[in-house]
């Protein structure tokens, strides 16, 4: 099946004209590779912080599942309740191998994945800061240095919903329903949401989102403050 989503071209080597002489000829020598932008490698754009040797990074994390605290507690914890694209940083996974950048992966991640629980059983926004040792990554060109990285995690928040006005109308009903237009709200497909459309989420979902985001930065804006300090 042809990808219509991201483009594919044929390469070979210039020494080897002779082979472009035809399109059949290209297609029978030449290799094939599908390309994609930053977000195949590191869909947080956190990397090219690291390499700019960035001392204080927030990092949004916006995905298509909600975060759960793993039934046997935080160790080891899989893709399975935390996205890939954050476990990456610290260990391999079945798709992203090449993005370590910090090392004692299993307690930096069981940290993180505690202090995520604990924010959400307060119904607290999931904002977490820590101080990373940052490893060498020849493949990215990250050199060794120390950052500070405040994690916020978009979450359906207790605090915020209970913020909401719930008179105000369907679409407040809905959000606390979780369902029609914020069925699953915040945790969205970046692809075919709202049916063939591609990318396009209705007004109604961004501005909710733009709230829920504002506010969780917002509402943890001292401790922010306090741990983005370098």
């Amino acid at each position: 099946m042809p990808n219509f989503l991201f483009p594919e071209f044929r390469h070979w080597s210039v020494d080897q004209a002779a082979i472009a002489q035809s399109d059949e000829s290209v297609r029978r020598e030449a290799d094939e590779f599908q390309h994609g932008d930053g977000a195949d490698m590191d869909n947080l754009a956190l990397t090219p912080l690291l390499v700019r040797k960035t001392e204080n990074i927030l990092v949004f994390i916006n995905t298509q599942d909600a975060f759960q605290r793993p039934p046997n507690g935080c160790m080891d914890i899989s893709e399975e309740y935390l996205t890939d694209d954050v476990i990456s940083y610290f260990r391999s996974t079945g798709v992203l191998i090449h993005n370590i950048v910090f090392g004692s992966a299993d307690a930096e991640l069981e940290t993180l994945c505690e202090a995520f629980s604990a924010k959400k059983e307060a119904g607290e926004p999931l904002v977490f800061c820590q101080m990373y040792d940052v490893l060498e990554n020849k493949r990215h060109g990250i050199s060794p240095y120390r950052t500070s990285i405040c994690w916020a995690h978009l979450d359906r928040t207790e605090l915020w919903m209970e913020a909401l006005d719930r008179t105000a109308g369907d679409l407040v009903r809905q959000l606390y329903a979780n369902e029609g237009t914020f069925d699953n709200f915040p945790h969205y497909h970046t692809f075919a949401e709202q049916g063939v459309s591609l990318i396009d989420l209705n007004r109604e979902r961004v501005i909710a989102l733009s709230n829920l985001a504002a506010w969780a930065v917002i509402e943890s804006a001292d401790y922010v403050a306090e741990n983005l300090t370098l």
